[in-house]
């Protein structure tokens, strides 16, 4: 099923993502690996693509998140770990580059910082089951420093670096 950005509205392609979405979950679940790859492999290329036209920023950034996460289980199921890796990678690169991207709004900017925590989250729990990775440590360090910078002038505290 192919979809035509020009030809339909963003309500339309929002649909189309979240039909997508599913339909990756679904064949997941019943074991459909490659179908599953392709539907994710669609949704991300879908969301990163049009991220920019999404109505609410914290809509386009989940819709991007969420589709790597998918992808990425996809893509470790099918023992595909570099892969993975690389996805999980991607989806957090791009909230990194928009937490420290100055033609964003600073309420932009901190939607995109609390995602990273959701992407960080995932990093950590990858890195737990298949072992620790330079690409994966670097990014987290980033997303740390963001932390730090950002969240005192949006008055939060940041996170310790340690946690016990």
């Amino acid at each position: 099923m192919a979809f035509e950005a020009q030809s339909g509205s963003m309500v339309d392609v929002e649909q189309y993502w979240h039909q997508l979405m599913q339909q990756g979950t679904v064949l997941l679940e019943h074991d459909d690996v490659v179908g599953a790859l392709v539907s994710f492999e669609q949704a991300c290329i879908l969301a990163r693509s049009l991220a920019d036209r999404w109505d609410d920023i914290d809509d386009a950034l989940a819709a991007v998140v969420a589709s790597h996460l998918g992808f990425s289980e996809a893509l470790e199921r099918a023992w595909r770990i570099d892969d993975a890796a690389c996805a999980l990678c991607e989806a957090h690169g791009v909230l990194l580059q928009a937490s420290r991207d100055a033609t964003l709004t600073p309420p932009a900017r901190l939607c995109a910082l609390r995602h990273l925590r959701g992407t960080t989250a995932a990093l950590l729990r990858f890195q737990l089951s298949h072992g620790v990775r330079a690409d994966m440590e670097s990014g987290m360090h980033e997303a740390w420093n963001c932390a730090a910078q950002l969240a005192p002038a949006a008055g939060m505290q940041p996170l310790p670096m340690t946690l016990h």
